[in-house]
């Protein structure tokens, strides 16, 4: 693979990777309980790029100082929409940690509590008698082997 085809799948892949921690941002960001919809953050995500390559295009002088995303048929060119990247972000949204998906008009990503380690709670009882046992013998040695047989 020639070099400059390797420096372009990096480029690109820092850009979606810039469109998936944006999303990331706004999905840790709900509350338990708490649901997005997916079509509604790509739209989100698309408003930010849009702004951003605005900002961009006027700093190069390719568009007029004041021209805002309202500004239809300036922007067209590098307008983003959320449509454009709904597909791209669905490789994030499928199987995201600690939420569900549900499709349809009433539907999104919803934020799920993240599940607590379960401990067993006879062998911590037993283990806690242990070393305070070996602790009120001051067997320091039989505390330190409880410690690092349980760890």
């Amino acid at each position: 693979m020639h070099d400059d085809v390797k420096q372009h799948i990096e480029k690109a892949l820092d850009e979606v990777r810039d469109i998936f921690m944006r999303a990331v941002s706004k999905i840790e960001s709900l509350k338990v309980g708490e649901k997005v919809a997916g079509t509604a953050l790509a739209e989100d995500i698309a408003a930010s790029l849009t702004n951003e390559n605005i900002a961009a295009a006027i700093a190069e002088g390719k568009l007029p100082v004041g021209t805002t995303i309202a500004d239809e048929e300036l922007v067209k060119s590098i307008k983003v929409s959320g449509p454009t990247i709904y597909p791209t972000l669905r490789y994030l949204y499928v199987n995201y940690p600690n939420t569900t998906l549900t499709r349809g008009a009433k539907g999104g990503i919803t934020k799920l509590a993240r599940p607590v380690a379960s401990v067993d709670a006879a062998k911590f009882v037993k283990t806690i008698v242990e070393l305070g046992t070996a602790l009120l013998k001051k067997d320091k040695e039989e505390a330190a082997e409880v410690v690092v047989t349980t760890s």
